[in-house]
């Protein structure tokens, strides 16, 4: 958990079960009572944007995400099969998390 003032652009937060990444962030100090900080922020499994108001002093789940260039190599009709391009590592996903990218891919490879 981190405190709302350790958001920037760039940090990757949970919110109401979803994952946000801050593209835009205001602090907000009044003469008067607590300051607020309003964000912008792009839901990482939709796209959609929003903006929220915390007040000075909440704290929110911070998310670490891993980054890793990977390849398309083929399916077997649930799972989805990708290679790491440095480690050669081999990651099955089910075609439920894909969800309609899963129809852009193409196999990098056939079998004769």
């Amino acid at each position: 958990m981190i405190d709302v003032n350790d958001l920037h652009k760039g940090v990757t937060f949970m919110h109401d079960g979803a994952l946000y990444k801050v593209m835009d962030y205001h602090h907000n100090k009044p003469g008067r009572g607590n300051a607020t900080i309003r964000v912008k922020a792009v839901n990482l499994r939709n796209g959609s944007n929003i903006e929220k108001t915390f007040q000075s002093g909440e704290r929110i789940q911070d998310v670490r995400l891993d980054y890793h260039n990977v390849q398309y190599l083929y399916n077997d009709g649930s799972l989805f099969y990708f290679m790491d391009t440095e480690t050669y590592d081999q990651t099955a996903l089910p075609k439920e998390i894909l969800g309609d990218m899963a129809g852009f891919l193409t196999e990098t490879w056939k079998s004769s």
